[in-house]
């Protein structure tokens, strides 16, 4: 059974957790309180359960379930920005040759430090250096 959820309805939820207060959660996301409430109203809605235990002090704090969904959102959402990550790199990526010309008295001492970290971003990308 799919469950028609957003990543933004999933942020929110592990923001109003971490707070313990949707208004607090809200200042934290630069949005309204009353988006934070809805989208948790269409959040348990939409999977079944009562994330939350609203408190007389408007304050709430996670339900037994909540807590076990929070574990798991948590760990979706890291995976949601790998994922992210990874794409970006990937469009990003270089990949070809480059001749560099460097000048002589310096390469001995900043080229290796140089290469190493371009040779890390860029592995596809095959150098050669000139000495000049």
């Amino acid at each position: 059974m799919a469950l028609d959820f957003t990543l933004v309805q999933l942020r929110y939820f592990q923001e109003v957790a971490r707070r313990e207060n949707m208004t607090e959660a809200a200042k934290q996301l630069n949005v309204t309180q009353s988006a934070i409430s809805t989208s948790m109203a269409q959040l348990e809605r939409t999977i079944g359960l009562d994330l939350f235990i609203r408190q007389k002090n408007r304050s709430v704090v996670l339900s037994p379930a909540g807590k076990r969904f929070l574990a798991e959102v948590t760990i979706f959402l890291e995976a949601s920005e790998a994922l992210g990550e990874t794409a970006q790199g990937l469009s990003r990526s270089l990949s070809g040759s480059l001749t560099v010309g460097v000048f002589s008295p310096i390469a001995p001492t900043r080229l290796p430090l140089i290469h190493d970290e371009f040779a890390k971003r860029y592995p596809d990308v095959q150098v050669t250096y000139l000495e000049a």
